[in-house]
């Protein structure tokens, strides 16, 4: 088993929707070991988010870099919290469910344009997988997973992240911020 990409992401950012599906789309004909590492990257942002207007900086369309792969996020009207929806990421990465919490909450929050930064949400999203909703809220309400958070952040700092996505190899920062899918399919052709 190769050692895995480690990815830098925040669910608020449409770069880091294409990065997600284009890890799905090359999953399809051979693994990609991928260890996904929640950075908030709007911690000061309101619980409640921001409302967004169309055609506000920030819900721009990723230039389309996606669309062939029928990655192709709407135009958000909520630039939510994703402090949770992150914390939950750590829940259901304890329990063997990243991968599928990952495939849950990207397509609600870019495609269905679902509000990830609040609890119900996150809870019906949590049904759909199976997660202990009740254990799931109890941990977020609890701030259960608020440390392991914040060492991601020092994570970051510590090896100069200043983007998301960004994608490390060991130490070695591959690729950031805006990425095709053919620099990515292509760079990783030379580590697997």
């Amino acid at each position: 088993m190769h050692q895995p990409l480690r990815v830098a992401f925040d669910f608020s950012c449409p770069y880091c929707y294409l990065l997600w599906g284009y890890v799905q789309e090359l999953r399809r004909t051979s693994p990609v070991p991928v260890e996904w590492l929640p950075w908030e990257i709007n911690p000061e942002l309101e619980l409640e988010g921001r409302a967004l207007q169309p055609g506000a900086p920030g819900i721009s369309q990723p230039d389309q870099l996606g669309a062939s792969l029928g990655l192709v996020p709407s135009a958000r009207t909520v630039l939510s919290n994703t402090h949770q929806a992150l914390a939950a990421l750590e829940f259901a990465k304890d329990l063997g469910q990243g991968d599928a919490w990952l495939d849950v909450v990207f397509p609600a929050h870019f495609v269905g344009d679902r509000d990830i930064g609040q609890l119900p949400v996150l809870l019906q999203l949590a049904q759909e997988i199976g997660l202990d909703v009740q254990a799931l809220e109890a941990a977020l309400q609890a701030g259960r997973y608020n440390r392991r958070l914040l060492d991601n952040e020092a994570y970051c700092q510590e090896h100069q992240i200043e983007w998301v996505p960004t994608v490390l190899w060991g130490q070695e920062k591959l690729l950031e911020g805006v990425i095709t899918f053919s620099v990515f399919k292509d760079t990783l052709k030379t580590l697997f």
